[in-house]
């Protein structure tokens, strides 16, 4: 079996529709592959989450923590400091020791 580096894209989401967020996510998850030259490399994120509706936050930020578990880094969009999502990601990454790398 292959090993696959897997990265989890923290991207504020607030105030954001949906569609936004897809858009985001795309063009966040092509810089991420560009800035890391990885060849195997398997990107995560919350999104799907997010399609779900009439959810509360903590709701989404545990199906984060959870996708975060066993990831080898996580990836802060330029904006994160501007999102409570990713404060708290950031937090997570921190508590279960996982990389972090800032763009």
């Amino acid at each position: 079996d292959k090993y696959f580096m897997k990265v989890f894209l923290s991207l504020g989401k607030s105030n954001k529709t949906n569609e936004e967020i897809i858009e985001d996510l795309k063009n966040f998850s092509s810089v991420v592959i560009e800035v890391l030259k990885e060849e195997e490399i398997k990107l995560v994120s919350n999104k799907n989450y997010y399609e779900e509706e009439g959810k509360d936050d903590d709701y989404y930020m545990k199906k984060s923590m959870n996708i975060m578990d066993g990831c080898d880094l996580v990836v802060f969009h330029p904006d994160f400091e501007n999102y409570r999502e990713c404060l708290l990601d950031e937090r997570v990454a921190d508590l279960q020791g996982i990389n972090k790398f800032y763009l």
